[in-house]
């Protein structure tokens, strides 16, 4: 009976690697691809008034990659002239720019109840997932020193 439990508990072991390294080749793909589409992303961006403040990668049964966006002073205004402005924009630009552009249209009712947009998260992953920082306007970091 124990060698059977045994046998069953080496062929789970056995399988559980198999699947992790399908796991770790498929992580690894996903990640050159996909920062290579965030560097694409890069000046597009900065002509925007936007840096990517951080890359985020999450390894599991779905791996996924993602972006913080964050505006530097003035980036705003000119969003839909930069997207205007692209010659051939790939999926990802076209995605991203349009949720900028999309997040931006709500910042005065949200100044309006006290907050500002902080930063943008974007997971390119399907189905892809914009997420919203609102930051208090209350916040320390919107004080003038």
């Amino acid at each position: 009976m124990f060698d059977k439990i045994k046998d069953q508990a080496a062929q789970s072991l056995g399988s559980a690697k198999a699947a992790l390294g399908g796991l770790s080749e498929k992580s690894t793909a996903l990640v050159t691809s996909g920062l290579e589409e965030i560097n694409s992303l890069r000046p597009v961006l900065q002509k925007a008034g936007f840096i990517i403040g951080d890359v985020k990668i999450g390894i599991g049964l779905s791996p996924r990659i993602g972006v913080i966006i964050e505006q530097t002073e003035g980036g705003k205004f000119s969003l839909q002239e930069v997207y205007d402005q692209l010659d051939e924009p790939t999926v990802t630009q076209k995605a991203v720019l349009n949720a900028l552009i999309s997040i931006y249209k709500l910042e005065d009712d949200v100044n309006e109840r006290g907050y500002t947009v902080g930063q943008i998260e974007i997971e390119m992953a399907l189905p892809p997932l914009v997420t919203v920082h609102l930051n208090s306007k209350d916040s320390r970091a919107f004080k003038s020193s």
